[in-house]
């Protein structure tokens, strides 16, 4: 499920994929209407599912590291788009960063 919902936003992005925090445009359909950032959403719940497939205390380290790191990014790509009224629109009726009703 993870990955599936990584690789349709991924999709949806089409050309504004980067890997280097820009804006390219605002996108607010798709899987944005639902997250502000559901590649990452996806990728969490990809690493959520490999942890409980193969829990260990190794693995558990790794993804919250790894976490705090995507929150890190997160913090950096918002910074940077609030300059946009688009986005702060955007911003105000899609309120959840990863999970609806909780961040």
């Amino acid at each position: 499920a993870g990955l599936v919902m990584s690789q349709w936003s991924r999709l949806y992005l089409g050309r504004r994929f980067g890997l280097l925090p820009a804006n390219r445009g605002i996108v607010t359909g798709g899987p944005f209407r639902i997250v502000r950032h559901p590649i990452y959403a996806g990728w969490l719940v990809l690493t959520v599912g490999f942890l409980m497939a193969y829990p260990s205390l190794l693995n558990l380290a790794m993804v919250v590291i790894a976490l705090l790191f995507m929150i890190w990014r997160i913090a950096l790509e918002e910074e940077l788009l609030r300059a946009d009224p688009a986005y702060r629109a955007y911003c105000a009726t899609t309120h959840y960063r990863l999970v609806p009703g909780i961040i």
